[in-house]
C-alpha cells in the first residue's frame, strides 16, 4: 500500500493512518492475526517518519498491545503497553489523559493474571488522573471506580470494595442515569456485597479500555477512512 504514495513525509503518514485504521477495524472483527500485521506496518513507518519517542508511534504500540491481549499474550501485550506508557510520560507528562490511558490498559492486563496488588497500583495512579482531568462524576473516572472496587473485593478488603462501588455508583448516577445497565449493575453488587459483608467473588474487571488521542475512535476512524478514500481516489486521477 505505501507504495501507491509518493516519497514525502505526508505521504507516508497517511500510509500509516491507513494501515493503523485497517488494523482497528480487523481487531474489532476479531481478526487479530491481520490486524497485527497492518498495525505492525504502521508501527514501521511511524516509527521511520516521527521516531520512536513520538505520541503518534506510542499510539500504535498501544493497539498493538490491545491485539495481543484480546489474543490473551499478556507479556507481549505488557511489552507494547509498557513501550507506550514510557513515551507518554517522558513526552506528555505523567498527569496526561492518554498517560492515564496507558495506566488503565496494564491495569486490565494484570488483572486478567490474577495480580490484584499490581493492578491497585495502576489503577490508583489512572484514577488520581481521571479525577483531575475529567472530574469525579465521569464515565472513566467510573469505570477506574468501578474496577478498583472489584480488586479490592478479590483481595477480601470488602470495605475498600464497599467505598469504591459507592463512588461508582455516584458517577454512573450522575452520568447515565438510574436506568442504564452500568448504574443498575454497579446498584446490585453494592447491594449484594452489603448483604454479605464476608464473601468475595470473581466477577471480572470491565475490559474499558481507554485508547490514546481519541475519546471516540470509531466516530474519528470512519471520518478517517472517508478522508483516505478521498486521497486515493485523487491519486488515481
Amino acid at each position: 500500500m505505501l507504495n501507491r504514495f509518493a516519497g514525502d513525509k505526508t505521504s507516508h503518514v497517511v500510509a500509516a493512518a491507513v494501515w493503523h485504521a485497517d488494523g482497528w477495524k480487523l481487531k474489532d472483527e476479531a481478526k487479530y492475526t491481520n490486524a497485527s500485521i497492518s498495525l505492525d506496518k504502521a508501527m514501521t513507518i511511524r516509527e521511520k517518519v516521527f521516531g520512536k519517542e513520538h505520541p503518534n508511534t506510542a499510539s500504535t504500540y498501544n493497539d498493538i498491545g490491545l491485539v495481543y491481549y484480546y489474543q490473551g499474550d499478556y507479556a507481549r501485550a505488557l511489552d507494547y503497553y509498557n513501550k507506550a506508557l514510557a513515551i507518554y510520560e517522558r513526552v506528555l507528562g505523567e498527569e496526561h489523559f492518554d498517560t492515564a490511558a496507558s495506566y488503565n490498559n496494564i491495569d486490565l492486563v494484570y488483572n486478567a493474571q490474577g495480580d490484584y496488588p499490581r493492578t491497585l497500583e495502576y489503577y490508583n495512579k489512572a484514577l488520581a488522573i481521571r479525577e483531575k482531568v475529567f472530574g469525579k462524576n465521569h464515565k472513566h473516572t467510573a469505570e477506574t471506580c468501578y474496577n478498583l472496587a472489584l480488586a479490592y473485593n478479590s483481595l477480601g478488603n470488602k470495605a475498600e470494595a464497599v467505598r469504591f462501588m459507592e463512588r461508582a455508583l455516584t458517577a454512573y448516577l450522575s452520568v447515565y442515569g438510574e436506568d442504564h445497565s452500568k448504574t443498575k449493575d454497579a446498584a446490585a453488587t453494592l447491594a449484594e456485597w452489603k448483604k454479605h459483608p464476608q464473601e468475595s467473588s470473581d466477577k471480572p474487571a470491565r475490559r474499558t479500555f481507554c485508547l490514546p488521542f481519541s475519546k471516540n475512535k470509531k466516530i474519528l476512524l470512519s471520518r478517517l477512512f472517508s478522508l483516505l478514500k478521498k486521497i486515493c481516489n485523487r491519486l488515481k486521477k
